[in-house]
């Protein structure tokens, strides 16, 4: 049973993922550029590697009647005009980035660049054992709730101290449980 959520963390990932994606595809899309293709056979390298994957591949692509000793980067700037600090930045970008994900790093395949989370991640979920402990402090605060509504009574903050499941949030003028108290670990 879902008790409760930590949207906000949801949220936030979920803007750093945008952000994220937006970093990715401006790589790509410099890569494609240079290398003069329609697509990026490999994702998850070019995020890694950056500059090197772009000289490894314009390498593969345009120096094959080039001796093998050659300074692959020096060639590629010979023939095409790359601001290696632009892609170098990106490249530092995205590891920044995955860095802030914690424990739901995106996911780096051949093709792209995935969500490492979905919504229901950030769901508390109600532990069993704790079920019936729960359910009576639910019935208390609802009945605290009634008296305070019907009978107008005072010191909702008295009732934090009958338990140390409650928690008291200031955007709230009531006590409420703590999902992270019941949850499963």
């Amino acid at each position: 049973m879902k008790i409760g959520s930590r949207r906000e963390e949801y949220l936030k990932l979920n803007k750093l993922q945008d952000e994220l994606e937006a970093i990715c595809s401006a790589l790509v899309e410099k890569a494609k550029k240079i290398l003069d293709v329609t697509q990026i056979d490999d994702h998850q390298a070019l995020y890694t590697t950056g500059l090197e994957y772009i000289q490894n591949e314009f390498f593969n692509r345009f120096g094959a009647n080039e001796p093998p000793h050659i300074d692959k980067l020096r060639f590629m700037l010979s023939k095409f005009d790359v601001d290696t600090v632009e892609i170098n930045r990106l490249t530092s970008a995205i590891n920044n980035l995955v860095k802030k994900f914690y424990r739901h790093p995106p996911v780096f395949s051949a093709i792209g660049v995935t969500s490492g989370f979905a919504e229901s991640d950030f769901d508390y979920i109600l532990d069993e054992s704790k079920r019936d402990e729960y359910e009576a402090l639910t019935a208390f605060l609802d009945a605290a709730r009634a008296l305070k509504d019907n009978y107008h009574t005072g010191g909702s903050i008295g009732i934090l101290r009958f338990h140390d499941g409650l928690q008291w949030d200031t955007s709230r003028i009531f006590p409420e449980i703590n999902p992270y108290k019941f949850a499963q670990r």
